[in-house]
């Protein structure tokens, strides 16, 4: 640490130029630290950063939750200082830093760096049980009610791959048509449907011996698709001519289509409401499932990628397309409530725990992991690190595990619980 003496000595070679618009501080990087603890016990945290003009720094960590801890003693730029905190009670904390030189110049705050304390460890999946390589290009992936398999859409070998999960192995290959990208499981888990989006149909696989039993026609370039919570209904977002099928899931015919905005990629529902991420657009397109009439456009301000609607049907929920974005949509009245700013090009989602969090797939840039969204205050409150181009996450009824497909790496994380 810097002595008095040397510290005297220091401000008073440089006092004189403090009115000449010296920079303040570096921005320290993220806080090292733990990441998750106990209530009660206290941590390290380390913060470092420099001077432009050397001169020793002083830190101050905020430690989440309203408390701001005291300023650290000063040490040489450089030189890494560190603190010590312990939580009264639990939850999750966003730990950040901040550098203050002897002239008092500020630097900005540091990355938050998350830490877990206490009960809000186990609230949700939260640990990788598994890294399964399922080889091609996994895009999406379907998992089954009961949890035991999950189906994969890998386009570039033309089929989906069949994972028994419980035993962390690749137990089938299914072909399914030209370019198959997309895959759902109807809610009873009988079976799976795939989009074949240079076919411009649908594969239906019958699960229970993984044989293709049927081929639906549909719009052009059909991407992603949806059944409606009774598994009457599948609906599939068709690219190429903005338009969405549906599918009366018992007879496998198409009993409507409905133009929607422009490039939907994107398509899910709750027994009221269907709605499409378009990505040639900046919008939502909301149709009423009764009479399959669109009843709301719903701008964004940014291109949507992926929508997912919360178990409950209180909101919606749609990731940017190659961005950080995520939008909130309140149900009732189609306003965006609130945009929660992600990282790393947020794509696929789905809820855990009847919607008390959001796991949203992040897999651009060259990552790969699973941010964790709080419902109840749309705050980021974790971030998991699976497999390189994280792209598309399932959960089981029950939210036991979450499966992240990651189309870069080839391979399905599973996410657990302790």
């Amino acid at each position: 640490m810097i002595t008095r003496l040397s510290l005297l000595a220091a401000i008073g070679s440089i006092v004189l130029l403090a009115g000449c618009g010296m920079p303040p501080p570096a921005v320290p990087s993220e806080p090292a630290g733990p990441s998750a603890g106990d209530v009660g016990v206290s941590y390290s945290f380390t913060a470092v950063t420099t001077d432009p003009q050397s001169m020793p720094l002083a830190y101050q960590f905020d430690w989440g939750g309203g408390v701001l801890g005291e300023w650290s003693q000063y040490a040489p730029s450089g030189e890494p200082v560190t603190m010590h905190h312990a939580w009264s009670a639990g939850g999750a904390y966003s730990v950040r830093v901040r550098a203050q030189d002897v002239v008092g110049k500020r630097s900005d705050w540091s990355p938050v760096h998350l830490v877990l304390i206490g009960s809000q460890q186990s609230g949700y999946p939260d640990t990788v049980i598994a890294n399964i390589s399922v080889g091609g290009d996994p895009t999406d992936i379907a998992v089954l009610p009961d949890g035991r398999y999950a189906y994969v859409a890998n386009q570039i070998v033309q089929n989906v791959t069949v994972v028994d999960v419980e035993n962390r192995e690749v137990v089938a290959h299914v072909t399914c048509g030209s370019n198959p990208y997309m895959c759902a499981a109807m809610p009873g888990g009988e079976y799976v449907y795939v989009t074949s989006e240079w076919d411009d149909e649908v594969s239906v696989i019958r699960t229970s011996d993984n044989t293709v039993v049927e081929k639906i026609k549909t719009g052009a370039c059909p991407h992603r698709l949806c059944f409606l919570p009774d598994g009457s209904r599948c609906y599939t977002a068709n690219q190429n001519d903005n338009t969405v099928s549906v599918i009366g899931t018992a007879a496998r015919t198409v009993l409507a289509t409905i133009p929607v905005g422009n490039i939907p990629r994107d398509v899910d529902c709750n027994s009221d409401y269907i709605y499409t991420a378009n990505v040639g657009a900046t919008t939502l397109t909301k149709i009423r499932a009764s009479d399959n009439t669109v009843v709301g456009t719903i701008n964004l301000g940014f291109t949507p990628h992926r929508v997912r609607v919360m178990p409950g049907g209180e909101y919606v929920y749609a990731t940017e397309y190659w961005g950080d974005r995520i939008a909130v949509v309140r149900i009732a009245d189609d306003a965006l409530v609130t945009t929660i700013e992600g990282s790393g090009a947020v794509c696929g989602m789905c809820f855990v725990n009847d919607g008390e969090y959001l796991f949203v797939a992040s897999g651009g840039y060259g990552g790969g992991y699973v941010l964790v969204v709080r419902t109840a205050d749309n705050t980021i409150v974790d971030q998991i690190s699976t497999g390189y181009g994280a792209m598309a996450v399932r959960t089981p009824a029950g939210g036991a595990y979450v499966a992240c497909a990651n189309r870069d790496a080839q391979s399905v994380t599973i996410i657990g619980r302790h």
